[in-house]
């Protein structure tokens, strides 16, 4: 589904999906094992890891936000990881989350999809099977893929179960990201979306809008003293909000990042959170270096 973000028509493409009891989450031993290696931080008022993550994507009017979000968690762990990038190819991540499926059209994809994807196939390089409009339904050749070994050992797991309640969830996200450990998540787009479209800063929406397309981006940060108001008349000013990481390209907000307020998440608004663990990253040196910006 297109939306208009204030500027342009762009595409989205988030597909919710419930919890499986399958689904590796913050319980599951091997995830309890790897964060408890991780090590515990204490909570601060302010997070910003964009400098781990490369330039902002553009997805276009292409309804792969999820593939986006994904790919760039992806590039994330691997710059933290091992120092340098992966390029990852969007769409392919896009094609195999909806043959998963057996959906074959443009009309967006689940987050778990788009996560299996990478963790069972892995992801080609992007200049094997490019961003390309013009391919967004076709099969990618049969070598790309081959780039499982990459990713043999990486694992997605999922933050909101349904014994999780909203307060609670926020309090996990915030103490993720002060780890240094970003997630992708989705959530409804509402018309007042367009007032973010230069700072970047989404605002809660007001009691009579309607939700206008569903929506997969990046937390990669949080700041609790930041301000976002509705311009609405009679709409309430927000303190304090989780630091985004959109697909809409560097021309949108803070150059491709915003702000979506707590409410959003205390409002039971978002969904489908997930993140990636590899317990092989805990024996490079790096990836236990620092990375947040902090306050």
């Amino acid at each position: 589904m297109l939306i208009f973000n204030g500027r342009e028509w762009i595409g989205t493409g988030w597909v919710p999906e419930l919890p499986d009891i399958n689904d590796k989450n913050l319980e599951t031993e091997t995830v309890k094992t790897f964060l408890q290696r991780v090590g515990y931080q204490t909570l601060l008022s302010k997070v910003d890891l964009r400098r781990g993550f490369p330039p902002v994507y553009d997805q276009g009017q292409i309804n792969a936000c999820q593939s986006n979000a994904c790919v760039a968690l992806a590039e994330y762990f691997q710059q933290r990881t091992f120092g340098k990038t992966l390029d990852g190819s969007r769409m392919f991540i896009y094609k195999v989350a909806r043959q998963l499926v057996g959906q074959y059209a443009d009309k967006g994809a689940y987050n778990r999809k788009a996560m299996e994807a990478l963790t069972f196939f892995g992801v080609p390089p992007e200049k094997f099977w490019p961003y390309n409009p013009a391919i967004v339904n076709a099969e990618p050749p049969g070598f790309c893929y081959a780039f499982a070994e990459n990713f043999k050992a990486t694992q997605s797991y999922r933050y909101d179960q349904p014994n999780v309640n909203p307060e609670t969830l926020l309090a996990i996200v915030k103490d993720q990201l002060v780890k240094n450990l970003p997630a992708m998540f989705g959530f409804p787009l509402f018309p007042s979306i367009a007032q973010a479209h230069i700072t970047g800063k989404i605002p809660t929406p007001d009691p009579t809008e309607k939700p206008a397309g569903l929506h997969t981006v990046v937390a990669v940060g949080y700041d609790d003293k930041i301000i976002i108001e509705n311009r609405t008349p009679g709409c309430q000013r927000e303190e304090g909000a989780l630091l985004i990481r959109n697909s809409w390209g560097e021309r949108w907000g803070d150059a491709g990042y915003g702000w979506l307020p707590y409410q959003y998440l205390l409002s039971g608004l978002t969904s489908d959170w997930w993140s990636l663990y590899d317990m092989t990253w805990l024996d490079q040196e790096q990836f236990n270096q620092p990375v947040a910006e902090r306050e």
